[in-house]
């Protein structure tokens, strides 16, 4: 099974806007199904902060290891197990903006993410709206140029366990899927699976391979596009003294 370039890149791309969408709802929305944002994010024991980083993978000796940082955030709880602190570093890495690029946002009463802006020079340049169900999960992105035309739109679908299992591409008002994205879980709801289905009938899969600490939370994920290191995640986990 062979990846074109441009199925390469736009993997790479969506796993890092995913990220940072989720993370944001996950961080700042109310879901009713959940006790708190620590749940929400399918995290163990009474954690402090986590630091979640991005690495560029370097093979050494048939050996992945850690490269250059791509991505970085950084996520505090208080002791229930909620945030209201969510900083980004380095948040101009994801899609390699500069500095004359800044980022406005805008939240609903429940504190879901619904619209992020993309400056340049302070004039708009791509304008992002999101949707959710019921109980706070993202059912749809809508992306616009600065003139108010619709590019792509992104369905999501969860299963019963509020876990995203199918993902659904649209170009502009197009009726017709360009991508469709499949995820799979383990039985603690890691994701361990992403397959591609493009328009042009390739098929790409990404496994995500884990090492978690004594409490069960996964403290290193492994990403794998048809079966070569694409990235590699760290979380460092600060948990409060018992």
């Amino acid at each position: 099974m062979t990846t074109s370039p441009a199925l390469k890149k736009l993997i790479k791309h969506t796993l890092i806007i995913l990220l940072f969408i989720f993370s944001l709802t996950a961080s700042s929305g109310q879901n009713n199904a959940t006790k708190n944002d620590l749940t929400d994010l399918k995290l163990k024991g009474k954690i402090q902060s986590i630091t979640d980083t991005y690495f560029k993978p370097i093979e050494k000796q048939s050996v992945y290891q850690t490269g250059d940082v791509i991505y970085k955030n950084l996520i505090h709880f208080d002791k229930d197990g909620n945030t209201d602190k969510f900083k980004k570093i380095n948040y101009n890495t994801i899609i390699n903006l500069d500095k004359t690029l800044t980022n406005k946002y805008k939240y609903d009463d429940k504190g879901n993410l619904i619209e992020w802006g993309i400056y340049y020079l302070n004039k708009l340049k791509d304008l992002f709206n999101y949707k959710y169900d019921s109980i706070g999960n993202l059912i749809e992105e809508n992306t616009y140029t600065s003139n108010d035309i619709l590019q792509r739109k992104r369905i999501f679908n969860y299963d019963n366990s509020a876990n995203l299992i199918e993902e659904d591409w649209y170009t502009g008002s197009s009726n017709t899927i360009t991508l469709k994205i499949l995820y799979k879980y383990d039985d603690n709801g890691n994701e361990i699976e992403q397959t591609y289905y493009s328009s042009n009938g390739k098929i790409s899969k990404c496994i995500f391979m884990y090492e978690f600490d004594n409490t069960g939370n996964w403290i290193k994920q492994t990403q794998y596009l048809d079966n070569v290191a694409n990235n590699i995640r760290i979380h460092q986990i600060v948990y409060y003294p018992n």
